[in-house]
């Protein structure tokens, strides 16, 4: 992965300097969520930097991924002007590249599931949004070096791309069925989870908690 990449050369350039990195400043775990309505299949790996309390169903968990790497990019923004100290010209047009289209990946599965849900279940996926987005927030309250360090150690979970393909693919077969039998209950709006606006944090003062998430109706 291009993030992997740039970890490598980061630790290159830094090797002859101690690193500290903070353990506040590592992806907090999320609260916990609602019983999940798809379990994940058995036998699927959870990978580490998922925590134990993310949502485990699909729609909700791909909803997790979107807050989850929505944060990581923009903690990018904050964690730059230290990379460019230790690796100049990196790669940051390849990994905005990549960050997007997850993020297309996995707006794309969640509209299919709520166009294909006989009930409103998108205000669930912004409340799994927001806890994923949320596990930024210790980092975005630490200093520059460790917000860096933050920002390179975490991998975006190769289970949010398995679950977001698999999720959208059910989604359409199940549209499919209820066109073809008696009218199911009017469904709730479909909508679009959007980035929350950055955190601003206040030295001395404990970090405010991540802002509500708009929604934008579907086009």
């Amino acid at each position: 992965m291009v993030i992997a990449s740039l970890f490598a050369l980061v630790m290159a350039a830094a090797a002859d300097e101690p690193v500290t990195t903070s353990p506040t400043a590592r992806p907090a775990p999320a609260a916990a969520t609602s019983p999940a309505s798809s379990p994940t299949p058995a036998g699927e790996p959870r990978d580490a930097d998922i925590p134990a309390s993310a949502p485990t169903d699909d729609y909700g968990f791909v909803a997790w991924c979107h807050g989850a790497l929505s944060g990581h990019m923009e903690l990018h923004d904050r964690v730059k002007p230290e990379l460019d100290k230790v690796s100049p010209g990196g790669a940051d047009t390849e990994l905005a590249k990549a960050g997007a289209d997850y993020l297309n990946l996995y707006a794309a599965a969640l509209k299919e599931a709520e166009k294909a849900s006989p009930s409103n279940i998108h205000d669930r996926g912004v409340e799994a949004n927001a806890m994923g987005y949320r596990i930024w927030s210790a980092a975005r309250a630490a200093e520059p070096r460790t917000q860096m360090w933050s920002y390179l150690m975490w991998e975006l979970p190769p289970r949010c791309e398995i679950a977001a393909k698999r999720l959208e693919q059910n989604s359409s077969l199940l549209g499919q069925a209820l066109k073809s039998d008696a009218p199911p209950a009017a469904p709730g709006p479909v909508g679009r989870l959007e980035t929350p606006a950055p955190e601003t944090a206040t030295a001395g003062a404990p970090e405010a908690v991540a802002p509500a998430l708009g929604l934008r109706g579907a086009k």
